[in-house]
């Protein structure tokens, strides 16, 4: 991105105010990728090039948070997955199965605690 940061610089720095500086051609750089980049400033300034310059930032912007939000799950995946092997399922054996409705409905052979039960579900209407 630094790169993109250079070219835009020196491309659409001597035209534009908004790449006047480094910095500030890091933020509408940031600015392109998060869609919030008014792109008629960048065509006014240089034509033929913006359109190329933008698309390649977009895309390889685009490519990068991907990858970022991919080693985001795949960390908290590998933390995961690593605690399972150490100690197992530990937050099923914590679920106490008589409080779940569907156990009481299923395990009572006797209608009416069936109906009684069925009657706290939202939209279920038995008399």
């Amino acid at each position: 991105m630094m790169s993109f940061t250079l070219t835009g610089y020196v491309i659409f720095g001597p035209h534009s105010s908004d790449f006047y500086s480094m910095q500030k051609t890091g933020v509408q750089l940031f600015r392109m990728v998060i869609g919030g980049f008014e792109y008629q400033k960048l065509a006014q300034s240089n034509p033929w090039i913006a359109p190329i310059y933008f698309v390649s930032v977009a895309i390889i912007g685009f490519f990068v948070l991907r990858n970022l939000f991919i080693a985001i799950i795949n960390d908290e995946f590998g933390k995961v997955a690593r605690d399972v092997r150490e100690n197992g399922f530990h937050w099923l054996s914590q679920v106490n199965p008589e409080d779940r409705p569907v156990h009481q409905i299923t395990s009572k052979g006797n209608k009416n605690v069936r109906k009684k039960n069925l009657n706290h579900f939202p939209g279920n209407k038995i008399s």
